[in-house]
């Protein structure tokens, strides 16, 4: 009884969503790029300047979870077109 493919096909499988993964993980690095807020220079500890460094890492941190999330749905996308029959 078979369940799937031959070995080669298993293989060339595996392959696909190996690369689809480093593509993926690629796409996150350059996403934080694009989304990371530069940091800010502090001179004097002031109330102002913690309350703006506490809203930009807030706004960083939101800006890679979008980004991690937005790969996540590629790489779930893409395994689900690899895996449905043809």
């Amino acid at each position: 009884m078979q369940l799937c493919c031959t070995n080669t096909q298993n293989y060339d499988f595996i392959i696909f969503i190996f690369i689809k993964i480093l593509t993926n993980l690629l796409k996150i690095s350059i996403l934080q790029n694009i989304y990371a807020t530069k940091p800010v220079k502090v001179k004097k500890e002031t109330a102002q300047t913690k309350q703006t460094l506490k809203h930009e890492t807030m706004q960083a941190s939101s800006n890679t979870n979008k980004a991690v999330n937005a790969v996540t749905h590629s790489i779930k996308s893409e395994a689900n077109k690899a895996t449905k029959p043809s």
